[in-house]
């Protein structure tokens, strides 16, 4: 799942435009920028399930 969701991070950034015009996915945008800060997808998971620290 992980995977997935960083395919559509990646699709999401490379057609920006599109995605944040469209009404069904504009609200996804704060989520797509805060998955780009994670350095891999086992980073991403860990944040996904509650389990990343705050610095």
């Amino acid at each position: 799942m992980t995977h997935h969701l960083m395919d559509y991070v990646n699709d999401y950034m490379n057609e920006y435009q599109r995605y944040f015009n469209a009404s069904n996915t504009k609200k996804h945008a704060p989520y797509v920028l805060r998955i780009l800060f994670e350095d891999d997808a086992e980073s991403v998971a860990s944040m996904l399930h509650g389990d990343a620290q705050l610095e």
